[in-house]
């Protein structure tokens, strides 16, 4: 899967979960869709990889999938909450 689809099975996770929910930061990640039941570093490792392939865009704390780009900018520019 890694070497066709440029991610691994956990990493798929992540985004489809990412673009289900919306824009979301590691703390969400770890907590809501892994309820802590896996290791901090392969999260955070799991999200750069994603953010420097493209598949995930990040601002400050917050992932988000291209569907919510636009939810991610009006987040950072104050007009969702």
């Amino acid at each position: 899967m890694f070497i066709f689809g440029g991610m691994t099975k956990e990493q798929i996770r992540i985004v489809q979960w990412i673009n289900q929910r919306g824009p979301s930061t590691y703390k969400q990640v770890r907590d809501d869709l892994y309820q802590r039941h896996k290791p901090a570093a392969a999260i955070r490792a799991d999200l750069a990889a994603l953010a420097k392939s493209g598949h995930l865009f990040v601002n400050g704390e917050l992932y988000a999938t291209g569907q919510h780009v636009g939810k991610l900018i009006a987040r950072i520019e104050g007009l969702i909450t």
